[in-house]
């Protein structure tokens, strides 16, 4: 079974216990028991309709509005029908696929209310604990016990000469001499909230002069390397089953979604319809133990160079005058574990990047030092690890 068929199985599956422990928890009377969460959205909605620049945005929040509205009113015909004019404006829309699944299942349309929450978690995996708050705790989005016959693999970013499949660009001149620009690798941010890791590289030689960022996508099932992009100023949000979400500080407001079927750019909004609708809180989203579990972003080359710094300093520094070349170094190991946010028979995985600190001084070259890294992604077995 591919992985794309593994994820939408367990897609599947999460959606049909979802909607369960939602019936189960609040009975006949759901949607009125969900109403505080449906008006709650619709002060964030009010407030965002007055920021709204594009036109499609404003559009797709109309619908949005008006669907709720009619929730809250208790039509649930007139709700549906506004939620699929939502859903049909907005490819990205988990909000109007996950409130729309509600309506089908409180109509008795079983299959039709979990194939659409499906589909909205494979667009945001913590879509329901979003639009849902806090009050409803959703035990079915932690993660199972990984299969015993999935295989342990490991990924060397530096060995895998990873910049081979991207855009030529061989030598950087530094103070020491040429180097191979992409010579090291290090994983800035990763994501396995999508299942398949997404990794945020730094690639360059002196990993503290200005290292390109790199986005790498990774079949989770082997490890091999399935795309890659240059980043010009992105950075990674998150990752979900469809979707890589970058956000860009060079177009100030703005998030891109990356399909990973496409391996290319698909589709933009602005940050303030990705943190209303995409997102219904994506301050709280950060906090969430799913995405905390499944995101993280390791220390920088500057945090990794103030770890060693202090390791580093010769012996002799006032006299560098009378030196003629002496080298030092330091290293610094970072390791991070993450799981999938929720049931599936993948393992986790752990990233660890091994930071190395050379400090050289020189009576023609003053003091120097620049930062190297080896960086390792591995698939970790269902036997816990220490």
């Amino acid at each position: 079974m591919t992985i794309d068929l593994l994820v939408a199985k367990a897609l599947q599956g999460l959606a049909q216990k979802a909607l369960d422990v939602i019936s189960s928890r609040l009975a006949d009377s759901a949607l009125d028991r969900l109403k505080p969460h449906l008006s709650r959205l619709e002060t964030r909605i009010a407030s965002l309709e007055s920021t709204l620049k594009d036109h499609d945005e404003q559009t797709r929040v109309l619908h949005l509005k008006a669907g709720f509205a009619q929730l809250m009113l208790g039509n649930l015909i007139e709700a549906r029908n506004e939620l699929i004019r939502a859903e049909a404006s907005d490819p990205c829309g988990a909000l109007a696929r996950f409130w729309l699944s509600l309506v089908l299942y409180r109509e008795g349309r079983r299959q039709p209310a979990a194939d659409r929450l499906a589909e909205a978690l494979q667009l945001n995996p913590f879509i329901g604990e979003l639009a849902l708050g806090e009050s409803l705790e959703w035990a079915v989005f932690q993660s199972g016990a990984p299969s015993a016959s999935a295989p342990v693999w490991q990924v060397d970013f530096n060995t895998m000469r990873a910049a081979l499949a991207l855009p030529k660009r061989w030598l950087t001149l530094f103070r020491m001499g040429l180097i191979p620009s992409r010579s090291q690798a290090a994983i800035a941010n990763i994501s396995v909230s999508g299942i398949n890791p997404v990794i945020e590289a730094m690639l360059g030689g002196d990993l503290r002069n200005k290292p390109e960022g790199v986005i790498c996508v990774l079949d989770a099932s082997s490890g091999t390397p399935v795309s890659y992009a240059l980043l010009d100023g992105q950075r990674l949000c998150f990752a979900t089953p469809r979707f890589v979400i970058l956000q860009s500080p060079k177009r100030e407001g703005t998030v891109w979604f990356y399909a990973l079927d496409k391996h290319k750019r698909v589709a933009e909004m602005s940050q303030a319809y990705f943190e209303t609708i995409f997102c219904p809180d994506f301050v709280r989203l950060q906090s969430l133990r799913s995405f905390v579990s499944s995101n993280t972003k390791l220390l920088t080359p500057e945090e990794a160079y103030q770890e060693t710094r202090s390791a580093l300093r010769p012996p002799g520094f006032a006299k560098m005058s009378t030196i003629n070349h002496r080298a030092s170094t330091a290293t610094y190991v970072d390791e991070r574990d993450l799981a999938p946010p929720f049931e599936s028979t993948l393992c986790p995985v752990r990233a660890t990047n091994v930071w190395t600190h050379w400090h050289i001084i020189g009576r023609e070259s003053g003091e120097q030092c620049y930062m190297s890294c080896d960086a390792k992604l591995r698939r970790r077995s269902n036997v816990q690890e220490s």
